[in-house]
C-alpha cells in the first residue's frame, strides 16, 4: 500500500492565484513582415504579451478569470474547466523572481517596438542565407 504524501510542494497549493491571472494560446510562428505586422497590432492591446518557447509563438492574456474570489479561491472548483483540473498545483510561478519568468522562454515581446527589433534582426538573417545560397548555386 502507498503512502500519500502530506502538503508536497508538488500538490501544495499556495493560493497564490497567478494561474488564475494570465492564460496563453499558441499562435502561428510569423514568417512575414505582415505577419509581424498582424501581431504587432496584438501588442498594441493592454494586458498581452507574445513569448516564444524553443519554436512555439504564444500569445499570453494577462486577465483575471472572473471566478476567482477577492481571498484568491476559486468560486467554481466543483465545476472548474478541465485546464484547471488538470493543472498541477505547486508548478506555479509563486518561486519565480518575476511573472511569468520561465527559464525555457527565449523571448518574450511586450511591446511593438520589441517585436519589430526581433523581426528585422530575423528579416536580415533570411537574407543572408538566401544570399549565401544563391553565392553556392553560381
Amino acid at each position: 500500500m502507498k503512502k500519500k504524501k502530506k502538503n508536497s510542494s508538488a500538490s501544495f497549493c499556495r493560493r497564490c492565484a497567478r494561474c488564475c491571472s494570465y492564460f496563453c494560446i499558441e499562435i502561428d510562428t510569423p514568417e512575414t513582415r505582415g505577419d509581424y505586422d498582424d501581431l504587432a497590432w496584438i501588442l498594441a492591446h493592454r494586458n498581452v504579451a507574445i513569448h516564444v518557447i524553443g519554436k512555439t509563438w504564444q500569445l499570453m492574456v494577462h486577465n483575471r478569470c472572473r471566478h476567482l474570489s477577492k481571498k484568491e479561491g476559486c468560486l467554481i472548483y466543483d465545476k472548474r474547466p478541465r485546464i484547471c483540473r488538470k493543472h498541477v498545483p505547486g508548478s506555479c510561478e509563486q518561486d519565480q523572481k518575476h511573472r511569468h519568468d520561465y527559464d525555457e522562454v527565449s523571448h518574450i515581446f511586450r511591446t511593438i517596438e520589441e517585436l519589430l527589433a526581433y523581426r528585422d534582426g530575423e528579416m536580415r538573417k533570411k537574407r543572408k542565407k538566401a544570399a549565401k545560397r544563391r553565392r553556392r548555386r553560381a
